[in-house]
């Protein structure tokens, strides 16, 4: 079902005359997977992604190799669709 609401979408920008655009996906289940051990920490972890906030992850009482795992997630984002009018 992704696949066809990817082609929908990109068929929905080219018909509006979008021709650049960039389609950045994450899943959820990443999320849930990197943070199960640290369930105490999910309105925090969460707070960070929707601000983009690495200082939200820094502040985390968490050993240093689970922080970076989160920045690495945190930096790649969930969904983000940029594109440029021609």
């Amino acid at each position: 079902m992704g696949v066809e609401v990817l082609s929908v979408l990109i068929t929905a920008l080219e018909s509006l005359g979008i021709e650049e655009f960039y389609i950045d996906i994450g899943s959820l289940e990443v999320w849930r997977l990197t943070t199960k051990d640290i369930p105490e920490f999910g309105e925090t972890i969460c707070r960070a992604l929707e601000r983009r906030n690495f200082g939200l992850i820094e502040g985390l009482p968490i050993n240093e190799e689970k922080k970076e795992e989160l920045m690495y997630f945190l930096y790649l984002g969930f969904l983000r669709l940029s594109f440029s009018i021609k």
